[in-house]
């Protein structure tokens, strides 16, 4: 029997919250398949729990409701694996909606091609109008998602792209044996982090189209502001989600790095002389994130290096 748990973390966000759950709720999943919700609650200071609770009172025997006190998504997501009973573990969030046969759409293509992971589409849903300058190559910033309308497998020798953590589903084996989510992430770039180490112990992820979830994009997420926030905090965590040691560093920085930052500044001064504006943005966008990058690593050689003199 198909057993699937569906673990969901919110962050005081309780009215897009209770939408999602009802998506949750109201989904049609065939007999035999075993399911549960758990609603992991990251410390929210609203009145959150409040509104989960009515909401499972109301005979949704399913849901369940759990705090996590530690910030940081990802010890609410390692909480949720914890305590989930399913074979499957799927993840959504707060501020998506999942599509009518999500579950069934996991769980028929875990029994067809018995993959470690699965994923689909993100759809946006639009609260304000899309702006121009928001063109398909940053939509990945939104976790919005769209790879094709067939089913494949990702090939790790030659892949480029990635499922995301608000629509993808794991076998809970695939945790026991390679370990929970990366803590030192917090709530950024985990999703990425797990689905590069899938790669790395050559597990196999299988995307379908059919599994589908629709992803709110709130209008503040809609400014060129959200998207530099978005890359300075990549580049603070991207140390994180490469082995370092295994490079060569000039001053803690991996050299590959250091040249991929020369086409970066070769290519923004090159869009400013022809005033290619998407261009432009895209590479401040990238030397946005490296100049993050050499902050965390440039203070964490500094710091190094000051401990080793002292002593």
């Amino acid at each position: 029997m198909n057993s699937i748990s569906v673990v969901l973390c919110t962050y005081n966000r309780p009215k897009n919250l209770i939408e999602a759950l009802s998506s949750l709720n109201d989904m049609i999943v065939p007999e035999g398949i075993e399911w549960e919700v758990l609603v992991m609650d990251n410390n929210s200071s609203d009145d959150t729990a409040r509104k989960v609770k009515a909401f499972i009172a109301e005979g949704r025997s399913r849901f369940s409701y759990h705090f996590e006190p530690r910030q940081g998504k990802t010890y609410a997501l390692n909480q949720g694996i914890e305590k989930s009973t399913g074979n499957i573990i799927a993840f959504t969030d707060d501020d998506a909606v999942v599509d009518a046969g999500w579950l069934r759409s996991i769980v028929n293509t875990f029994n067809q091609y018995d993959p470690d992971c699965v994923g689909g589409k993100v759809l946006p849903i639009w609260l304000d109008p899309r702006p121009g300058w928001l063109t398909e190559d940053l939509l990945k910033v939104l976790a919005i998602l769209d790879l094709g309308d067939q089913v494949f497998e990702f090939d790790w020798k030659t892949n480029r792209r990635m499922l995301f953590g608000v629509n993808f589903a794991f076998k809970k084996e695939f945790f026991v044996r390679n370990g929970l989510f990366e803590t030192r992430l917090g709530s950024r770039g985990e999703d990425q982090e797990m689905f590069e180490r899938l790669g790395r112990v050559g597990a196999r992820a299988v995307y379908n189209p059919e599994i589908i979830v629709s992803h709110n994009v709130f209008p503040e997420r809609l400014k060129k502001s959200y998207f530099r926030r978005w890359y300075y905090a990549g580049g603070l965590m991207a140390p994180y989600l490469i082995d370092v040691r295994s490079r060569t560093l000039l001053f803690g920085i991996p050299r590959y790095v250091v040249r991929q930052l020369l086409r970066s500044l070769k290519g923004f001064f090159g869009s400013v002389v022809t005033f290619d504006r998407h261009a432009m943005f895209l590479r401040e966008l990238e030397l946005v994130y490296f100049a993050a990058f050499f902050k965390r690593q440039l203070g964490s050689f500094l710091r190094g290096h000051r401990k080793v003199t002292a002593e």
